[in-house]
């Protein structure tokens, strides 16, 4: 019985695509969650592109009402966590319109684009999409070190500046939110935007030798692997980027993902990996599972059964879990997780079928 039930699961919900649904916090179309007075902006919307993020952290700020002050209390109208394009955008049209806010970022500024390898390509788009607000991203091909020096400019230009600061969790508090920090610091004020990204832990793959040394979730210069044999596991913008860049490089690339085809890469990204593919310089090992990592070699799972490929170098860019337990210590429901609440009330529905 139990069998056929999960063989019926599997079919129902589980024959996605990307396998599963990720979980993802209730963001409704005005970037607010379940908890009056906090909104969640950028990445964790489950739009993950830079011109989206922008522009969901500009149109948060423009949408807010109320007192732009610090009341007689000390209470700030508006705290922002996370220093990414998100919430730098938000605190530089906050400071445009005149709201008195706090942003609060506990590692660097642009954090997630100063990770990207040397001289990755990046591509904005949609290209026709100009994201509403004053941070602007520059026309025509862009490279990390470009985009970084543009978006550190704007930032110094509109005077926004980040406190170091860590937070442990907001809560709701005499009617007003309360962020605190891990520091001790508290901050009250009646409205928080969460531009955190997914700052979670790295997703791992869960396979003998996933530890060691020359296995990595993060590229930071392509040319150092010239000549090698570098495996990259994954299907997504990520994957395929370090794997182009890596065969730019010089290296003798194999990208292992899990789906029959690569669907999830913007089409520019995919016609890169074709013309690598058809350069022989990326081999493309599709509807792949990695199942054991040696020193030189990677064992993978594939439909004509089990393969080695020559690895001296793994990079397994699957990708980051959202921040859940920040999230949760916030009481924001997460899209799909069933509560107490969820529970009781598919007994009483049931009950009372019954």
């Amino acid at each position: 019985m139990l069998g056929a039930l999960s063989e019926f699961g599997r079919w129902l919900h589980l024959q996605w695509p990307a396998g599963v649904v990720e979980p993802v916090p209730e963001v409704d179309s005005h970037f607010s969650t379940n908890v009056p007075g906090l909104f969640i902006v950028g990445d964790l919307t489950g739009t993950p592109h830079l011109k989206f993020a922008v522009d969901s952290g500009t149109r948060v700020v423009r949408s807010m009402d109320g007192d732009r002050s610090v009341t007689a209390d000390g209470r700030l109208p508006l705290v922002i966590i996370g220093a990414g394009v998100s919430g730098l955008a938000a605190a530089i049209e906050a400071k445009r319109l005149g709201i008195e806010h706090r942003l609060l970022e506990c590692s660097r500024v642009l954090e997630t684009l100063e990770n990207f390898p040397v001289g990755k390509p990046i591509f904005t788009c949609p290209t026709e999409m100009k994201p509403a607000g004053e941070l602007q991203f520059p026309e025509g091909d862009l490279d990390r070190e470009g985009l970084l020096e543009s978006l550190h400019q704007q930032v110094r230009e509109a005077g926004v500046t980040p406190i170091c600061a860590r937070v442990e969790r907001v809560v709701r508090h005499e009617g007003a939110l309360k962020v605190i920090c891990q520091q001790g610091e508290e901050l009250e004020a009646t409205r928080v935007v969460i531009a955190i990204g997914r700052g979670g832990d790295h997703r791992q793959l869960g396979v003998e030798g996933e530890k060691l040394a020359h296995v990595s979730h993060r590229m930071h210069d392509p040319a150092a692997h010239r000549g090698e044999s570098v495996l990259v596991v994954g299907g997504g913008n990520t994957a395929c980027e370090t794997a182009v860049a890596l065969a730019d490089a010089g290296a003798v690339v194999t990208l292992s993902h899990r789906s029959d085809q690569l669907v999830r890469p913007v089409q520019q990204i995919l016609d890169l990996v074709e013309d690598r593919r058809d350069k022989k310089q990326i081999q493309v090992e599709a509807a792949s599972e990695v199942i054991q990592i040696d020193a030189e070699q990677v064992k993978l799972r594939t439909a004509a059964g089990i393969r080695t490929v020559s690895a001296s170098a793994v990079y397994t860019m699957i990708g980051r879990e959202a921040p859940l337990a920040f999230l949760r210590r916030c009481g924001v429901r997460i899209r799909g997780e069933w509560t107490a609440r969820s529970w009781i009330s598919l007994l009483a529905v049931l009950s009372f079928c019954t």
